[in-house]
């Protein structure tokens, strides 16, 4: 399994709406990718998306989706796209 992180530290958005915002953008997109948004438990204005690939869409570069949530986020402050593999359990 494969995960993108996008996160958005803004400059005062209000990330509830944001959250709305990217559900519905996201909501369309096929393929086997499920979208999870996280809010900061102190910083109103920091949240986080998830991208959980169940298979996997190549190694080391990002996602198209992720690298489109991440281009438009940075109109709302700074980003940080990062990519992870899932280390599958010892045998």
């Amino acid at each position: 399994m494969r995960l993108e992180i996008i996160h958005l530290r803004s400059t005062g958005m209000d990330a509830a709406r944001l959250i709305a915002e990217l559900r519905a953008s996201v909501a369309a997109v096929p393929g086997q990718v499920q979208v999870r948004c996280y809010r900061h438990t102190t910083l109103a204005s920091d949240l986080a998306v998830h991208l959980h690939f169940s298979k996997d869409v190549g190694e080391m570069e990002s996602s198209e989706l992720g690298a489109r949530l991440a281009s438009e986020l940075k109109r709302y402050g700074l980003v940080e796209h990062t990519v992870w593999l899932e280390e599958p359990p010892p045998a």
